[in-house]
């Protein structure tokens, strides 16, 4: 007699683009094929709240469909309301999921293989602590990236009516408006309690995964199961100049560029001047300090291996 099939929950984030509700009815399409029983939920403009995980605690795995912002805030919960040992999912949606990208599940076909095959890797997390400049502080787990500067301006100037229309390349055409907008700043980066960079700076990258908006190279070298976090720095440059660079940065080649410096470490800490800011793809505003840690690791389905 063929055993159960254990129930899998799917959270969706319509708001992204139009790709997870296409997405979704693909998943469960395929699900109910399968005789896999599941819960859907959908988040609204609203965090993900812990009533949505005492319907879910007993799913495996839970698969997230949308951004690397949704993934994020969905992670977070998890982690805060003591559920790290759930098997989680990741299906792209939005302007990117480099999560995704990264574990090999970016179609729906990749991930029901790797949930049947029941693959999975374990993923680095690590904390922020963000002191904005008006005084707010915010602090959550994130997965992918930390964007500052040019980078998090970027992720302003991709409102939500651009990742509907452009999906993937939204995030490019945010950093285009931005580099006719933006202003360079000071910062004094510390890796691991050392001061590594103190200066007049265009853009930071601090990645977990290498990639960010649907595949952009900006740390290379980054992997999620190091422990350690990879962060980039871009001196001060004037518009021209980072126009011509962009080609250079697409094909992961500006590490050996003068402006560019590269660190790695469990933990970093940074001071600021008014510098916009993103997390995992999601605008939180102009940041003076900001601290990152690596506090654990989470399963997800993967289909990179060695299992």
């Amino acid at each position: 007699m063929e055993s159960k099939k254990h129930e899998v929950g799917v959270v969706v984030n319509p708001l992204s683009s139009r790709q997870p509700i296409v997405k979704a009815k693909s998943l469960l399409s395929s699900l109910k094929r399968l005789g896999y029983p599941y819960q859907l939920h959908l988040l609204s403009n609203e965090a993900f709240s812990p009533s949505n995980f005492d319907a879910l605690n007993e799913v495996s795995p839970l698969i997230v469909i949308g951004g690397d912002g949704t993934v994020g805030s969905v992670l977070d919960l998890a982690l805060r309301t003591n559920l790290e040992s759930f098997l989680f999912g990741a299906l792209p949606g939005g302007t990117g999921n480099d999560t995704a990208k990264f574990l090999n599940t970016t179609t729906v076909n990749s991930l029901i293989q790797a949930m049947i095959k029941t693959q999975h890797i374990s993923l680095d997390v690590f904390s922020i602590k963000v002191r904005l400049v008006n005084g707010r502080i915010f602090e959550r787990y994130f997965i992918a990236n930390v964007l500052i500067g040019l980078f998090g301006q970027g992720v302003r100037e991709t409102p939500s009516l651009l990742k509907i229309l452009f999906g993937n390349t939204a995030y490019l055409l945010g950093i285009l408006r931005s580099i006719l907008r933006y202003k360079n700043f000071r910062s004094s980066i510390y890796c691991e309690g050392n001061c590594v960079y103190e200066g007049k700076t265009l853009a930071i990258f601090i990645g977990n995964v290498a990639t960010t908006g649907g595949g952009v190279p900006l740390a290379p070298k980054a992997t999620p199961e190091d422990g350690k976090i990879d962060v980039l720095v871009a001196e001060n440059l004037a518009r021209l100049k980072t126009l011509k660079a962009l080609p250079v940065v697409l094909n992961g080649n500006h590490l050996t560029l003068p402006p560019v410096h590269y660190f790695t470490g469990r933990s970093v800490r940074m001071d600021l001047t008014d510098s916009h800011l993103g997390v995992d793809g999601e605008y939180l505003g102009r940041g003076r300090q900001l601290e990152i840690t690596h506090e654990t690791s989470v399963r997800f389905l993967s289909n990179r291996g060695p299992y």
